[in-house]
């Protein structure tokens, strides 16, 4: 599903290094959930079930396999991220991809966390502080002129943050706004904990 669609996308792009991780091996149902499965891959590692077809999208790409859960344990987190500038976490549960954000936060690498439960989905987007250019709104333009850029900094917030601030922006949010606002998205992510 997702983490297939994200690989794909990642490694077309031409990204230089992906590290994919799943403990898992690969069950029947899951040869309807993506394209990177065959029949034969039943019961295999899925990371080493995927490989090759990773790898034939784009052979520039470096492709490395983890599959021990001790690859990705607090310990070594530091060192696996070192040199990497971007984590995509997918459908995994809470309490993983908010230690996976609080790890990227510490070596200030990029995070993005997305999965679906049935029909309702989710992204989660933290890139700590984001510089770009952005259009000088302050003066007025003639319109046939191009407005001057400046440089503009986002400051993304944590999970952590961002979940302990939902209830309250929820509260805060007109009777009018709240209609447009599914409650089902966020029950979704701020689940039992």
């Amino acid at each position: 599903g997702v983490a297939h669609e994200t690989i794909k996308n990642i490694v077309l792009a031409g990204i230089g290094t992906l590290i994919c991780y799943d403990s898992e091996v690969v069950h029947e149902e899951d040869l309807g959930a993506g394209f990177l499965f065959r029949e034969e891959d039943v019961g295999k590692k899925r990371t080493d079930a995927a490989r090759p077809n990773i790898e034939a999208l784009n052979p520039l790409v470096i492709v490395k396999t983890l599959s021990d859960p001790q690859d990705i344990s607090d310990a070594s987190l530091p060192a696996l991220l070192k040199d990497t500038h971007l984590v995509c976490v997918t459908d995994s549960s809470r309490e993983e991809i908010i230690r996976f954000d609080d790890a990227c936060r510490r070596s200030d690498t990029m995070f993005y966390a997305g999965g679906t439960y049935g029909l309702m989905g989710y992204i989660f987007v933290d890139l700590q502080k984001h510089h770009h250019l952005a259009p000088d709104r302050s003066q007025k333009v003639a319109p046939d002129t191009q407005p001057k850029m400046v440089r503009e900094t986002i400051n993304y917030p944590s999970l952590s943050e961002a979940l302990a601030s939902l209830g309250t922006t929820y509260k805060k949010l007109s009777k009018r706004a709240t209609k447009d606002t599914n409650p089902s998205n966020l029950t979704a992510i701020l689940g039992s904990e």
